[in-house]
C-alpha cells in the first residue's frame, strides 16, 4: 500500500523510508526495557496493553489526515509489538512442558508467517474496491477482537498468569550470562539474512532472468519456512546437542544461498525452497534455547527483549547493506555472498561449554 500512502500524503521517498524503518526503531531501542517490564507485569497484563495500543493506534491510523500523524501512530503500533512478543514467549515458558517448547514456538512462528502471507495476498484484492485507509482499519479490528476475547475470559487467564508470575523479583538489568549473547549473535545473523533476502530476492531474480514471477519465489520461501517451523522445532525438542543442530542448519542456510547465486534459471527454485526450510525454524529453535537458559521464569522477558534488539539491528542492517553493496558494485552477487560468509563464520564460532536448565 506504500504507493497509495505516498500519493495520499504527497511525501518523498525519504519519508517513505523513515516510515518503513519505524518498526526497527521501536524494536532496537525499546525491546530490552519492555522485556523487563513484561517480567514484572506478567503475560496477561502485557498482552492487554499491547492489544489495546495495537487496535487503537491502528484504527486511528486509518483516520490519519497527514503524514506525521500517520508516522506517530505507526510508531505506537510497532511499539505494541515489542510488548506482545516477550509476553508470548513468557506464556510458552509457563504453560508448555519443557519437551514441548519447540512445538509451542513452531506454532507461534507458523501463525506469524500465515498472517504475513494472508496480508500479502488479500491486500491487493481489497485495494481494488476499498481505500488503503479502510484496509488498515480492517486489519486493526483483529487485535480488537482478540482483546475482547481476552477481557471476556479475564478471570481464568489472569488467575493462571498470577500463579506463574507471583514470585517475580526484580533482578539486575545487565545480563551476565554469555550464552544469552551467543544466542543473540545467531539471532542477529538469522534476521540479517532473512531481511536481506526477503527485501532484495525479487529484484535479484529479475536481474538474473528468472523465468517465473519473482514475487512467487518470496511466497515459496515463506511457505517452506512455515512447514519447517512446524516440523523441525518438534524434533529439536528431543535433541540433546541442540547447539550442534543449530550450527548444521546455519551452515546449510549459507550453502543454499551460495548455490542460489551460482546455479542457473529455473533451478534457483530448489534453493529458494531449501532456504525457507533452513530459515523457518531458526527463530523457534533459538527461542527454545533462550527459554532453557532461564533459571527463573520471570526473567524470560528480559532475555527476549535483548534477543529482539539484536535481531532488529540485523533486520535494519540486512535491509540497508545489500542495497548499499548493490549501488557500489551494480550487482547482487557480493551482497548475497556476504550473507553466505556471515552464516558460515557464525556456525563455526567455538564455545567452551554449554549449560541449559533441564
Amino acid at each position: 500500500m506504500i504507493n497509495e500512502i505516498k500519493k495520499s500524503f504527497i511525501i518523498s521517498n525519504t519519508e517513505v523510508g523513515l516510515l518503513l524503518a519505524c518498526k526497527f526503531i521501536s524494536f532496537i531501542f525499546f525491546s530490552f526495557p519492555i522485556g523487563i517490564l513484561v517480567d514484572k507485569w506478567g503475560s496477561y497484563k502485557s498482552s492487554l496493553i499491547s492489544l489495546s495500543l495495537m487496535a487503537i493506534a491502528g484504527i486511528l491510523k486509518g483516520l490519519s489526515v497527514n503524514y506525521w500523524q500517520f508516522f506517530v501512530l505507526t510508531f505506537i503500533q510497532s511499539f505494541s509489538v515489542t510488548i506482545i512478543l516477550p509476553a508470548i514467549i513468557k506464556t510458552i515458558k509457563s504453560k508448555f512442558p519443557k519437551h514441548h517448547y519447540g512445538k509451542g514456538m513452531g506454532i507461534v512462528s507458523t501463525g506469524m508467517a500465515i498472517g504475513i502471507i494472508f496480508v500479502f495476498f488479500l491486500t491487493p484484492l481489497i485495494l481494488i474496491h476499498f481505500s488503503w485507509k479502510w484496509i488498515i482499519i480492517l486489519y486493526s479490528s483483529i487485535p480488537l477482537l482478540i482483546l475482547i476475547v481476552y477481557l471476556s475470559n479475564h478471570s481464568t487467564i489472569e488467575s493462571s498468569d498470577q500463579l506463574t508470575g507471583q514470585h517475580y523479583a526484580f533482578s539486575a538489568i545487565i545480563i551476565k550470562d554469555w550464552q544469552v549473547y551467543y544466542i543473540g549473535l545467531f539471532y542477529f545473523v538469522k534476521i540479517f539474512i532473512f531481511f536481506g533476502l526477503i527485501n532484495w530476492l525479487p529484484q535479484f531474480l529479475q536481474q538474473n532472468d528468472f523465468p517465473f514471477q519473482s514475487s512467487w519465489a518470496s511466497a515459496l520461501m515463506m511457505l517452506t519456512g512455515i512447514f519447517s517451523a512446524i516440523v523441525i522445532p518438534s524434533i529439536f525438542d528431543r535433541l540433546k546437542n541442540k547447539i550442534f543442530f543449530i550450527r548444521i542448519v546455519m551452515i546449510s542456510l549459507g550453502l543454499s544461498i551460495y548455490f542460489l547465486i551460482k546455479i542457473p534459471g529455473i533451478y534457483k527454485i530448489l534453493m529458494i525452497a531449501f532456504i525457507g526450510v533452513c530459515n523457518g525454524p531458526m527463530s523457534p529453535m533459538l527461542n527454545v534455547m533462550a527459554i532453557h537458559l532461564v533459571k527463573k521464569g520471570q526473567e524470560i522477558g528480559k532475555i527476549m527483549g535483548l534477543l529482539l534488539t539484536f535481531g532488529n539491528i540485523g533486520a535494519f542492517l540486512g535491509s540497508w547493506l545489500i542495497g548499499l553493496i548493490r549501488d557500489i558494485n551494480h550487482t547482487f552477487f557480493y551482497g548475497f555472498f556476504v550473507l553466505v560468509i556471515l552464516s558460515i563464520i557464525t556456525a563455526f564460532i567455538p564455545i567452551k561449554s554449554w549449560k541449559m536448565e533441564e
